[in-house]
This record gives C-alpha cells, sequence and structure tokens, in this order.
C-alpha cells in the first residue's frame, strides 16, 4: 500500500494522521536568580516583595501558585531583614560614640591614678595624727616649766598656746613627709617635675572649670600620655616618635613650643600668654619649682592661672592633633 509522504518528508500513516499535540500549559517555576516565571512572564522575589500588601496573584500574568504563596509569606521576612539592618547601623553608631566617650575618661583618670596610692597613705597618716595629738595632750599636761605648782597656777590661755604650738608643729611635720613619699614615686616623673605643688587641691581647681573635652585634653597635657608620636611610640601604636616636622621627637613641650606646623596656630597662644610663654607649668597650671621667680606673686600665695591655662588648651583645640581618633 503507498506510503503517503509529509510535507517536511517524514512518513506517515496512509489512514490517518497523528493527531495535533496540544500547547503545553503554562508552568509556573523558579530559577536559581530567583525568577518566577509563567509563559512569557517573569518577576523577582525582591519585586513581588516591594509590592507591599497586594496579592501575589493579582500581579499580571501570574496565578496563585505554591511559589507565590511561599513568596506571600516571605513578605514580611524580607521587610523585617531590612529593619534589623537600619538597627544594625544605629547600634553601631551609639557605641562608636560611647568608645568615644570612654576615651576621654581615661585620658582624665590617668593623671588621677597618680594620686591614687597618695590618698591611701594620707588616710593612714591622719588615723596616726590623731593618735601622736592624743599623746602630746598628755605629754604637755605632764610637763612643767618650773616647781610642780608652777603647771597648776599656769593660766588657761598658756595652756591653750603650748597645745597648739605642738600642734603646729604636728601638721607641718606631717605635709613634709607626706611630700617626700610623693617624690619618691617612680611614677608620674613629667608631671611631678611640671608640678611642684603636687600633691595638692589646685588640681581640682583647674579640672572643674572644663568641661569633659578640656579637661581630656589638658589631662593629656599634664601627664604626657597623649597622643603624640613620643608617647604613642612607647606603647606600641606608632612606628617612630619623630615629629612630622622631622625636627625632633613628638612630646608635649615640642608641640607646645616649639612645632613649625603650628605656628599659625600658636600665634593666639604667645599673644594670651605673654612673658609666661615657654614657661609649661605656668602654661599648664603647675607651680614652677621653688626659687624661681614665679613662685610668689606680689606676696601672694600661689595658685594657677586659669586663662593661661585655657589658652594653652584652646591651641590644642584649634591644630585638632589631641583629638580623639573617628
Amino acid at each position: 500500500m503507498p506510503v503517503k509522504r509529509s510535507e517536511r518528508g517524514g512518513n506517515a500513516s496512509s489512514d490517518a494522521s497523528d493527531p495535533p499535540v496540544p500547547d503545553a500549559a503554562p508552568i509556573l517555576s523558579t530559577t536559581r536568580s530567583g525568577l518566577v516565571r509563567q509563559g512569557p512572564v517573569a518577576t523577582t522575589t525582591q519585586g513581588i516583595a516591594a509590592e507591599g500588601d497586594n496579592e501575589v496573584g493579582s500581579l499580571p500574568g501570574t496565578t496563585k501558585g505554591p511559589a507565590q504563596q511561599i513568596l506571600h509569606y516571605l513578605k514580611p521576612v524580607l521587610r523585617a531583614n531590612t529593619e534589623l539592618r537600619v538597627a544594625n547601623a544605629e547600634l553601631a553608631e551609639e557605641c562608636k560614640r560611647m568608645s568615644e566617650a570612654y576615651k576621654n575618661v581615661e585620658a582624665i583618670a590617668a593623671e588621677a591614678a597618680l594620686y591614687r596610692k597618695e590618698l591611701d597613705e594620707s588616710r593612714k597618716e591622719v588615723h596616726e595624727l590623731y593618735k601622736e595629738v592624743a599623746n602630746l595632750k598628755e605629754l604637755i599636761q605632764s610637763v612643767s616649766m618650773g616647781p610642780p605648782t608652777t603647771a597648776k597656777l599656769a593660766p588657761p590661755w598658756a595652756q591653750v598656746q603650748l597645745r597648739a604650738s605642738a600642734l603646729r608643729w604636728v601638721w607641718a611635720n606631717t605635709k613634709q613627709h607626706r611630700k617626700n613619699h610623693f617624690q619618691l614615686w617612680t611614677t608620674g616623673q613629667f608631671t611631678r617635675q611640671l608640678d611642684s605643688a603636687l600633691p595638692g587641691p589646685h588640681t581640682k581647681i583647674l579640672y572643674d572649670s572644663l568641661d569633659r573635652e578640656k579637661a581630656a585634653i589638658l589631662a593629656q597635657l599634664r601627664t604626657g600620655h597623649a597622643r603624640l608620636n613620643g608617647y604613642l611610640h612607647r606603647i606600641g601604636k606608632a612606628d617612630s616618635d619623630l615629629c612630622e616636622c622631622g625636627i625632633e621627637r613628638e612630646t608635649v613641650p615640642h608641640f607646645l613650643l616649639r612645632c613649625t606646623r603650628w605656628n599659625e596656630q600658636r600665634r593666639a597662644l604667645i599673644e594670651a600668654t605673654g612673658p609666661s610663654f615657654g614657661n609649661l607649668s605656668q602654661m599648664l597650671g603647675g607651680k614652677p619649682e621653688i626659687g624661681g621667680d614665679s613662685c610668689v606673686a606680689n606676696g601672694r600665695a600661689w595658685k594657677p592661672d586659669i586663662k593661661i591655662v585655657r589658652a594653652a588648651i584652646a591651641f590644642a583645640v584649634e591644630t585638632r592633633r589631641l583629638a580623639p581618633e573617628g
């Protein structure tokens, strides 16, 4: 029986041709890139999540199948993930601000640590002082300057005068003992050379008159534990202790008085300090060594010049050399 040939050259049965294959129904599938496909339409999971509260089935060219339902339930998760990233960024910024605050507190505590041990010793000395005063009172009452009846016949004011003299002697010797003990410490050499009045109450006057930022800068300048290459190299935070000007080590005296990088900012400091410029002790609120011309002014007791100290701090602030890293 003759075989009929199809138009494309293939073989076909002479009785009947094969029935036509119907077009495949649109199949919804997801790809590795997150595309949802149905026929010619393709959308991304991010695009679906960005549609807000719209139903996935309402998108053009899509039907609400299992994949769309899964993506529909993923919308809140995607939105929560975005909010979580924003919250993490805000938390990191807050941690950064707290870290800078702790740096300032540590700079102020550097100088306070120099006197902590001395305060503990002072408490013990006060207790010993009370004991000595009690013993002196008993001794004074038993002392007689003449016949045995003289002490009993002495007027009350004479007895008070003797006790007051003894107390003054004990107090003066105790202060000198504390000062000698403080000078024997091996720590804080730079601060002790800068301020011969230590230990003393003038440091509280200095820091109480400043805000936190300026107090932190003054603590760096008075202790030498500053963000300068001389100190940073000593603690392993800088490759060299040389100043960027290339002249010498970057120390507090070099930074305040000699560094050529800050000549423009130093003009205001020179004008504010006047003849005191170059006297590092006075510029940083310390008392020069005994015997200097500036230890006593017009016969009055010494006290730090807050105006000069503020000028030195303003110079450091303007250079931003001691500002915390951030």
